[in-house]
């Protein structure tokens, strides 16, 4: 019987430590900010950006959902509002993808927007040489095709 009570009791011991380090660590990065200026830098502005378009992809792939659920809709036009739910989605996971891809590369970090037939490409750099703009096309050219206009800037990372 004893031997049964051990893991429960464990386990409830660990939880309660790793409480315990998380509500210390939380107020320690409150109490000591990371950055001691309002600064913000071009990456946590790729952050923000990056949040804000996935908000806005969610918020209308709420509206398409709750469009769904309401029943109105005739079979095509639920396959129509599927397709365009899943498109949302791909437009996420193919600028995702996109950013990795120009950060192996070598450089900091990018921003991917997708936008109709338009894809705009910010990446940290000191400036953009031709060589730079031709080995992002590539890869945007290889993952996207040819129907895409490109749109590349470089962006200085200076705090």
């Amino acid at each position: 019987m004893i031997k049964k009570c051990i893991l429960p009791i464990f386990l409830l011991a660990m939880v309660v430590v790793l409480s315990v380090f998380y509500i210390k660590q939380s107020t320690d990065d409150v109490v000591n900010p990371v950055n001691g200026n309002d600064d913000t830098s071009v990456v946590s502005d790729f952050a923000n950006k990056r949040l804000e378009i996935l908000e806005k992809r969610s918020e209308k792939i709420d509206e398409l959902e709750a469009v769904i659920a309401s029943g109105t809709l005739t079979n095509s036009e639920i396959n129509q509002t599927v397709d365009e739910i899943n498109d949302l989605y791909y437009l996420k996971y193919t600028e995702v993808e996109l950013e990795d891809l120009i950060v192996g590369l070598g450089y900091q970090d990018s921003l991917v927007i997708i936008d109709n037939t338009n894809v705009s490409v910010t990446i940290i750099d000191d400036e953009l040489t031709s060589s730079d703009f031709i080995s992002i096309a590539n890869v945007v050219k290889n993952k996207m095709g040819n129907n895409y206009k490109l749109t590349v800037e470089a962006v200085n990372n200076d705090n």
